[in-house]
C-alpha cells in the first residue's frame, strides 16, 4: 500500500499582499458609497427641516392675519419714527417683524418667536398689501448656510374694509374677536 502525501503549503507573500489589496479596495469602495448616502440623507434632512420651519411660520402668519380688521405696514425707518413718538405707543397693536434673523410675533407686549432658530435663519421678510390681498415673502437659510429657501404666498384678508396699498417689513394689525 502506497501512502499519498500532499504537501500543505501556506500562502506566499505575494498572495497575501494581493488579498490585502483586494480587501482594502472593496472596503474603500464600500466606505465611499456609505459616506455619499449619509451626506445625501443629511442634506435632505436639512432641507426638510428648513422647509418645515418656514411652512410653520407661513401657517402662523396666515392664522394671525387672515381675520385682521386693520393692517398697517412700515419700513424699519418708519417704525423707528413711530415708536419715538410717545403718543403713538398706546396705539400699537400686534406686530410681526424680523429681529436677529428670527420672525417675531408681538402680542400684548410679549414677543413670541415664530421661526425655529435650530433650523432656520431668516434673511428676508417683506409684506405687501393690495386691497384684500396680502403678499408675504420669507427667505430663510439653514443654520449651516448651505440651504436657502424662499416662500412667496398670498393671504386673502377676510375682515379688511376699504382698499389700501402698502409695502413694508413690519406688520401692525388688530383683530376684533366677536362672539363665536
Amino acid at each position: 500500500m502506497k501512502i499519498i502525501t500532499t504537501r500543505n503549503r501556506g500562502m506566499t507573500l505575494i498572495e497575501l499582499v494581493l488579498n490585502i489589496l483586494i480587501i482594502a479596495m472593496v472596503t474603500l469602495l464600500l466606505f465611499s458609497f456609505l459616506k455619499f448616502n449619509y451626506n445625501t440623507i443629511d442634506k435632505s434632512n436639512m432641507k426638510y427641516d428648513l422647509m418645515t420651519s418656514l411652512s410653520n411660520v407661513q401657517k402662523r402668519v396666515e392664522k394671525e392675519l387672515k381675520y385682521a380688521d386693520n393692517i398697517n405696514l412700515y419700513s424699519n425707518e418708519e417704525f423707528e419714527e413711530k415708536i419715538k413718538n410717545p403718543d403713538s405707543l398706546d396705539e400699537i397693536n400686534n406686530l410681526i417683524y424680523l429681529k436677529e434673523k428670527q420672525i417675531i410675533l408681538q402680542k400684548s407686549g410679549i414677543e413670541y418667536q415664530l421661526s425655529d432658530s435650530k433650523f432656520v435663519l431668516i434673511d428676508k421678510l417683506e409684506f405687501q398689501l393690495d386691497g384684500k390681498l396680502f403678499h408675504v415673502i420669507i427667505e430663510g437659510e439653514s443654520t449651516d448656510g448651505k440651504q436657502v429657501h424662499e416662500i412667496d404666498y398670498y393671504i386673502e384678508l377676510l375682515n379688511i374694509k376699504g382698499s389700501k396699498n402698502m409695502n413694508g417689513s413690519i406688520v401692525e394689525y388688530s383683530t376684533y374677536k366677536g362672539d363665536d
